[in-house]
């Protein structure tokens, strides 16, 4: 879905994030308003849309718990519960949830032998630097630390960025996701307007908006707020790049009993 369901049906303003690799990662929130993953857990128990929950409260129903005295006491110690336990225990379970085990992890130690022609095709779009897909989202884990604006308004209603900082120059500034697992975490970007890879590869292939602060690495003359890149892709080309993209897909992780609900059994 686009946007979460909270506390007395509350709807989030913007879709949620996966949470994977996120140990790589130095800033949290679409708007990057968060400077630890300790900071960042328990920031959604507390929103009055999210779980509306006060940290006393919490602590009050964690002490009563049957089990969670206990839990504390093998994790650090002895049974006290405090707001800093508890977001060191959240961060750290957050931070075990890695992802790298997809086609492309194993194609790295084989050269790719392990793809078809299409994807090799896909991935070379997104490597060629014509696309500028590899500009933005870098690395094995195929994202960047910063917030970016990629165009999707002229003007957005969403400052991103912009609501922390208070900065014009950082209107529609969000996140940058990684690709990792895209295949399975749709709808996308901040407020979940695409459904599939198809729309998200259609507004990069052309459609791109002259914002005032595009991101340069989206510009055709590489200058903040430039005329928008239209790559010109084919429909065999998209189509390609969607299937490398779902080379990135960690289906081990999606079934590993780690991550399972420890309360359904």
């Amino acid at each position: 879905v686009a946007f979460s369901v909270g506390i007395n049906n509350a709807v989030t303003p913007r879709n949620s994030m996966a949470l994977f690799n996120l140990q790589f990662s130095r800033r949290f929130f679409w708007d990057r308003r968060s400077n630890s993953l300790e900071s960042q857990v328990l920031q959604p128990i507390q929103h009055p849309g999210e779980m509306d929950l006060s940290l006393e409260e919490l602590i009050s129903r964690l002490e009563s718990s049957p089990f969670y005295p206990t839990l504390f006491s093998s994790a650090f110690g002895d049974e006290t519960i405090t707001e800093d336990r508890i977001s060191k225990a959240l961060a750290q379970f957050t931070r075990s949830i890695r992802s790298f085990k997809s086609k492309y992890d194993e194609g790295l130690v084989s050269d790719f032998s392990n793809y078809s022609a299409q994807e090799l095709e896909g991935k070379d779009l997104f490597f060629n630097g014509i696309t500028r897909c590899n500009q933005c989202h870098m690395t094995v884990n195929f994202y960047t630390p910063g917030a970016l604006n990629n165009g999707l308004e002229v003007e957005y209603a969403d400052g991103g960025v912009q609501n922390v900082s208070e900065n014009e120059s950082d209107n529609g500034r969000f996140k940058v996701v990684s690709l990792r697992n895209i295949e399975i975490t749709a709808p996308y970007m901040h407020d979940g307007r695409f459904n599939t890879l198809e729309e998200v590869i259609n507004h990069y292939n052309g459609n791109i908006q002259p914002h005032p602060f595009l991101d340069d690495r989206l510009a055709e003359d590489f200058i903040i707020g430039g005329t928008p890149i239209d790559p010109q892709l084919t429909e065999e080309q998209q189509t390609a790049l969607v299937a490398f993209l779902k080379t990135l897909t960690d289906h081990s992780l999606t079934t590993d009993p780690f991550y399972a609900n420890p309360f359904e059994d």
